[in-house]
């Protein structure tokens, strides 16, 4: 199975320049947001809420579990977070940015630390591997050169991908759904047929020839002469 390449064929930041509109993108950029302790006391009491800058309205309470540490996924501003036990503050505060890095609202407050995760990134990964395992029998990775082709293609693989993670709604409901998943067929058969075919002119991967390893990939001899 062919590996991924060192650079993703598309990347989160060239989404919006290959046909996947900023106003969808925008809801997975990741944002600063507060934790506010409700209920004060250790792990196991210990209740918090959470409210993204910007945004109004705050979640529901959120209570805890005993332990040494606990942790918790918000998928709603992609953070993971964990928190050590001991004695917090009730409406204290914790405020996590973009890059995970927490500042509590005052000194001496038990610890929380958080790991941020960017959908967007996942999704041109996924894309770039699938891409990668169907061109697998045309090219040699890594590839060092892609041309806008590739990567208008893996765009609208990653689009599918964060489509259907927000729950697309059915073809009778939302047309322009249905466009996002006939984009990722056609963008499924442009990988797949250079496989079958051959490195397009675009595209350039560490192949000693310029056939790339395509050598005996679909064999085929002469006729039979009856001997």
């Amino acid at each position: 199975m062919a590996s991924c390449p060192p650079d993703l064929l598309v990347t989160p930041a060239q989404l919006s320049r290959y046909n996947v509109p900023s106003q969808f993108l925008a809801q997975f950029a990741l944002k600063s947001f507060v934790l506010t302790i409700t209920v004060g006391g250790d792990l196991g009491v210990m209740e918090f809420t959470w409210l993204a800058v910007g945004d109004t309205g705050e979640s529901a309470s959120v209570g805890t579990a005993a332990g040494a540490t606990w942790m918790k996924t918000i998928d709603d501003v992609f953070a993971d977070l964990t928190f050590a036990s001991g004695t917090y503050v009730v409406d204290s505060t914790y405020t996590i940015d973009e890059n995970g890095i927490v500042t509590p609202s005052a000194g001496g407050l038990p610890t929380v630390t958080c790991a941020r995760f960017d959908l967007r990134q996942s999704a041109c990964s996924a894309a770039t591997t699938e891409a990668m395992y169907l061109m697998r029998d045309a090219i040699r990775p890594p590839l060092t050169a892609w041309g806008d082709d590739a990567r208008t293609h893996a765009a609208a693989l990653s689009y599918a991908i964060l489509k259907r993670g927000r729950g697309a709604a059915p073809m009778d409901a939302a047309v322009g759904d249905e466009h996002v998943f006939r984009a990722e067929d056609v963008a499924r058969k442009f990988f797949e047929g250079i496989g079958k075919n051959g490195r397009p002119d675009s595209m350039t991967d560490t192949s000693p020839s310029d056939d790339g390893p395509m050598f005996a990939a679909y064999p085929s001899s002469d006729t039979r002469r009856g001997w």
